[in-house]
C-alpha cells in the first residue's frame, strides 16, 4: 500500500540521522579522552553502558525483519545501527549480533520471496530461476567477503571501524533518499490496442505522466 520509493526514503534519512549520531559519539568520546580520561583502550572512552533490558532487542529484532522484508535488504543494515542506538552495545559486538541474527533472515525471506515471484505482477517462473542464478553468483563471494571483513573488524582500530561504518550509513542513506521514484506502466491491453490487435510496446516518456495527450508507441496502432 505504500510506494517503494517513499519507504526508501525514510529509511535513508533514518539511516543518515543513526550516522550522524554515531559521528557525534565519536566525536565526543574524542574529546573526553583528550580531557585525561585513563581507560586503557582509547574506543572505550565513547562506548556507552550496554542496556540489559529485553525490550529494546524485541524491538530492534522486529524492524530488521520488518524493514528487511519491506525494503528488500539485509538485515545487517538495521540491525548494527539499532543496536548501537538503541541498546547501546559497541561496535564489535553489535556487528557480531547483527551477523548471527542475518543467517535465519536470509534463509526464510530468500525461500519465501523466490517461492512468492512468480505470482508477482509482471514476473513469471523465470524470475525465480534468474533470482537463484544471480545468488550463485553472490553468495560465493560474499562468504569470503565476510571471512575477510570478520578477521579485520578484530584487527584494525575501532576508531577507523566506526569511521568506516559511519561513511557506509551516511552514503547508503544518500542513495536511498536519493534514488528515482518508479514509473508505473500498468495499463490495461484493451487500452492499447484496438479490436483485432495486439496490444502495442509503450515507449514512455522519463517523466510520467506525459506532459502530452500523445505517447509515442512503436507497434501496428493507426490510432
Amino acid at each position: 500500500h505504500i510506494d517503494g520509493s517513499t519507504l526508501a526514503r525514510g529509511f535513508g534519512v533514518m539511516l543518515i540521522a543513526l550516522g550522524c549520531f554515531e559521528l557525534g559519539m565519536l566525536a565526543t568520546g574524542r574529546v573526553r579522552g583528550r580531557r585525561g580520561s585513563r581507560v586503557r583502550d582509547a574506543s572505550e572512552r565513547s562506548e556507552p553502558t550496554p542496556t540489559h533490558a529485553r525490550t529494546p532487542y524485541r524491538l530492534i529484532g522486529t524492524a530488521m525483519g520488518g524493514l528487511g522484508g519491506l525494503l528488500g535488504i539485509g538485515g545487517g543494515i538495521v540491525g548494527v545501527p539499532l543496536l548501537r542506538f538503541a541498546a547501546r552495545q559497541p561496535l564489535r559486538r553489535s556487528i557480531a549480533a547483527a551477523a548471527a541474527v542475518t543467517l535465519p533472515l536470509a534463509f526464510v525471506g530468500a525461500v519465501y520471496k523466490n517461492v512468492s515471484l512468480p505470482f508477482l505482477p509482471g514476473e513469471d517462473a523465470s524470475s525465480s530461476v534468474e533470482a537463484l542464478l544471480i545468488a550463485a553468483a553472490i553468495v560465493p563471494t560474499a562468504i569470503v567477503g565476510s571471512w575477510f571483513g570478520a578477521s579485520m573488524v578484530h584487527r584494525l582500530p575501532v576508531d577507523l571501524i566506526r569511521v568506516a561504518f559511519v561513511a557506509l550509513l551516511l552514503f547508503a542513506g544518500y542513495r536511498m533518499t536519493t534514488r528515482p521514484t518508479a514509473t508505473p506502466v500498468d495499463i490495461e491491453p484493451s487500452a492499447r490496442a484496438g479490436i483485432g490487435q495486439s496490444p502495442e510496446v509503450l515507449v514512455t516518456s522519463p517523466h510520467w505522466p506525459p506532459t502530452s495527450p500523445t505517447i509515442p508507441k512503436i507497434g501496428n496502432s493507426a490510432s
